[in-house]
Order: structure tokens, then C-alpha cells, then sequence
């Protein structure tokens, strides 16, 4: 939905990523609304291991994301054939601890796929793309009372104390990534425990995977 730039911020020397919607979605309300959306909840996580917002802008009309930049491509990329299980569960240990931080934020990504896990150039998996995000309660937002982006705060509190879906998605890349299908089954997320409330814990790094 967005394309981004890679960018050299000199006052502080460091590269950053810009991502800007397109004029052809600047102009539509709702993609507008979501693209803000993403850039205000995911500023509000601290965790080492989900994209770090640094601001969000318009320029003439058209909405922009500055971002942390992450120099390691994506998981999608890395993947060349199955990964052996160690270095799955490596991978995708920080991505858990991500999401369920997130979650307990408030926060639910909806949309955790190898192409939204970036890696560092030591392997260390970065969480991104927030787009799909839905924020529960509270109306101090930008898609608050808008319904084609956000529906009534209770009705998704409810939702997620009955659910676990974030937990699932999380769990299903892990056979995306080791090569084989999801575990099948019709109520997959019916018995996961609900979120983390743990505080977020520190970056985990994946040196051994990234030197292979």
C-alpha cells in the first residue's frame, strides 16, 4: 500500500526509513485514517523487536511515516527452502514476545507474515507493517467512532479476552517458516490463554542464524 524511502537524517546521523502513501491513496479517507492509524499506535511501543516510529507529516497533502531503518531485508527474503527448527524458534521467539507485548498494548498487528518480519544485519528480528493493526478501546485515536476502520471499543475488548488470535497468527508462521503447512484444525485458537502482560523484554539476537 505504501512505498518507502530510504533516507540519511543528518542532525543526527543516521539513515531512517520514510514510508509515504501514494497520492492515488492519499485521497481516499479510509486508507488515509489506517495509514495514521499504524503510525500512532505503533509509536506508542517500546519493544525491541517491533519497528521504532520516530514522526509522522504530511507533505503537500500527502501522509508520511519516519522509521527506523533496518538494513537486513525481510524474512520472506531470507527464506530459501525449510529453516531447521532451531533456527525457527530463534527467529520467531522475539516476533512472540513482540506481539504479545502489543497485544497487551492494546495493540493487534492482524497481519504477521515472513514479508512484515525485517531482520538486522545480525539476524535480529524486527516486527513491522501495522497496517492491518486494530487498536482496542479508548477513543483518544485517530480512527475512533469511524466504522469502516474501527468498530465499538467494547465489542473488541470482548473480542479479544474471547479469542487469542494474534497468538495463533504468530503460531502459524512458525510452520511457514519450517517449511510445512499450519496445524490443521476448525477453532485453532480456541484453548490459547489470552495476552502477555509482562513487560517488554530486551532485544534477543540471532547471531548464529545470521553468520550461517
Amino acid at each position: 500500500m505504501a512505498t518507502v524511502y530510504k533516507a540519511y537524517e543528518e542532525p543526527l546521523t543516521r539513515h531512517v526509513a520514510i514510508k509515504v502513501l501514494p497520492e492515488f491513496f492519499a485521497e481516499d479517507r479510509d486508507y488515509r485514517v489506517r495509514f495514521q492509524v499504524e503510525a500512532v499506535a505503533v509509536a506508542k511501543l517500546r519493544h525491541n523487536n517491533i519497528l521504532t516510529v520516530f514522526a509522522y507529516g504530511e507533505e503537500e497533502g500527502v501522509p508520511y511515516i519516519v522509521c527506523e531503518f533496518v538494513d537486513g531485508g525481510t524474512l520472506a527474503e531470507r527464506l530459501d527452502g525449510a529453516m531447521p527448527m532451531e533456527d525457527t524458534i530463534q527467529v520467531l521467539t522475539p516476533v512472540a514476545s513482540a506481539l504479545d507485548y502489543a497485544h497487551s498494548q492494546g495493540v493487534l498487528h492482524r497481519d504477521v507474515k515472513p514479508s512484515n518480519i525485517m531482520l538486522l544485519s545480525d539476524g535480529t528480528p524486527v516486527l513491522t507493517d501495522f497496517g492491518l493493526a486494530k487498536v482496542l478501546g479508548g477513543d483518544n485515536w485517530p480512527g475512533a467512532g469511524y466504522p469502516g476502520i474501527h468498530g465499538a471499543g467494547a465489542r473488541l475488548r470482548r473480542r479479544s479476552r474471547a479469542g487469542g488470535r494474534p497468538v495463533f497468527a504468530r503460531g502459524s508462521r512458525l510452520p511457514d517458516a519450517h517449511g510445512s503447512g499450519p496445524v490443521p484444525g476448525q477453532h485453532a485458537w480456541r484453548n490459547l490463554d489470552g495476552p502477555d502482560s509482562r513487560s517488554p523484554s530486551s532485544r534477543p539476537r540471532s547471531q548464529s542464524w545470521a553468520e550461517r
